[in-house]
């Protein structure tokens, strides 16, 4: 049986209760600052991100992709349009450099991948915006602007350079669409007639039909007809004639391949087919090193007619140029495509930096084609933007609910944990085991009879 000696029994002393006082109010202004951020707590989790410490790391991490630098951006973003709810969402791009023929609304040929960055940190998929719809923009604008443009194709060259121009022709189809986009080729002594670009016309038509043609008889048959304002081009507001050749009139003989050369010549730099016509002529050099080398004579003459009419020679076909020298000024108010997304419930904007990547990948060849990063600052750090979320009052109501929750749970618990540590210490300093007869407790026998007397 334990003997309790009870000197001072009921007094602590003073750095013992206030080092419990200290722990006391600690684990409560702990609580009270876990409680009013349960809001906040709240915020970041549906931010996305992992580690609420990430969001006071800065970087430039947005663009990276597996650790490289990202390549020059062939797509820039025009702007962003919110809807009033922030529930969707749309960007407008625009190309600027060539990506090839590669239509990027076209599920089939590219596949798009959506990335998010919040201050330069990845956030996580069940916040990234989900894209529901790519369109052409472009193609609506233009064929609004009423240009109507023929191509005219050389059938002459190689297999190679007719495969090359065909995708020359697939890649215009990305922004023209078969009611202004048409075609025509140009083979021995005859032009056939224009005709709106199918898929069966890319199919068939695009193979080699001789080794020679007239060059200067084509472009000036397609001038006259253009020029004749008849169907199709007699609603148009603007006319664009695009030669694709190789610049070769003369045969391996140094004859002219047409009978008619110079004469075609002259005319066609005198031609009063132009006076007065909105026909601009552009030129694109579809020569090889291998093939015969292009005639100087003809660049010249091509050169100065597509100067006259206020078009371009290209040495190269060259979409994105073509495209910018032909719609001049218009195009920098022409947005290549528009993308819609739809932003998760509960998302939050709070101020920072939003990076919206959109990669785009070759389907057949499963490479990045290119890229556009679309970034956005909306909200604040006391004012966020919920995206269908509660309104910021019941959030603050539901943090201080939590707040006296958890304080009153504390001061429960506390009422058992003070009086606990206090008998622990009241054990540790009073109370000793009694160990039998002769016990001594400083200096004074314990008597036998009476285990609890005082000593």
């Amino acid at each position: 049986m334990p003997c309790t000696l009870t000197g001072r029994m009921n007094i602590l002393p003073y750095n013992v209760m206030t080092m419990i006082k200290s722990i006391k109010g600690l684990l409560l202004v702990a609580a009270m600052s876990l409680g009013l951020s349960a809001c906040q707590s709240d915020f970041l989790s549906r931010l996305g991100v992992d580690d609420p410490m990430d969001m006071f790391e800065s970087s430039d991490l947005a663009g990276i992709v597996d650790g490289e630098l990202p390549k020059r951006e062939k797509i820039v973003v025009n702007k962003v349009d919110f809807s009033p709810d922030y529930k969707t969402f749309s960007v407008w791009t625009g190309i600027v450099d060539d990506i090839g023929p590669y239509p990027l609304t076209d599920s089939t040929i590219v596949r798009i991948e959506v990335e998010e960055y919040l201050d330069g940190i990845r956030t996580s998929s069940n916040v990234t915006p989900k894209l529901v719809k790519a369109l052409n923009t472009e193609s609506d604008q233009v064929k609004d602007m009423g240009v109507k443009m023929l191509v005219l194709v050389d059938l002459s060259l190689s297999e190679e350079l007719i495969e090359a121009q065909r995708d020359a022709v697939k890649e215009m189809m990305t922004v023209f669409n078969r009611d202004n986009l048409f075609v025509a080729f140009m083979s021995d002594r005859s032009v056939t007639p224009s005709r709106g670009v199918t898929d069966y016309i890319l199919s068939a038509y695009f193979k080699k039909w001789s080794s020679s043609k007239c060059l200067y008889r084509s472009v000036l048959a397609k001038i006259k007809e253009m020029s004749a304002g008849g169907e199709p081009w007699n609603d148009a507001k603007q006319l664009k004639l695009v030669v694709f050749s190789d610049g070769v009139v003369y045969d391996s003989d140094d004859s002219p391949m047409d009978p008619e050369h110079f004469k075609m010549e002259n005319e066609l730099l005198q031609s009063q087919a132009l006076k007065g016509k909105d026909l601009d002529i552009y030129y694109v050099n579809f020569s090889k090193g291998s093939d015969a080398s292009e005639d100087g004579e003809a660049v010249d003459i091509m050169s100065s007619l597509c100067e006259n009419t206020g078009g371009a020679f290209l040495p190269k076909f060259n979409w994105t140029l073509l495209e910018n020298t032909m719609l001049g000024p218009e195009v920098r108010s022409v947005a290549s495509n528009r993308f819609d997304f739809v932003n998760p419930d509960e998302k939050v904007y709070r101020g920072g930096k939003h990076q919206l990547k959109l990669c785009f990948y070759s389907v057949k060849e499963d490479r990045l084609l290119t890229s556009a990063t679309a970034q956005v600052r909306l909200g604040t750090l006391y004012k966020p933007i919920i995206v269908n979320g509660d309104p910021l009052g019941d959030v603050i109501l539901e943090g201080v609910s939590v707040a006296l929750l958890i304080m009153l749970i504390l001061y429960i618990v506390f009422q058992f944990l003070v009086p606990y540590i206090r008998y622990r210490i009241f054990l540790r300093k009073y109370v000793v085991r009694y160990s039998g007869s002769n016990m001594m407790v400083n200096g004074v026998p314990v008597g036998q009879t009476c285990y609890y007397c005082k000593a």
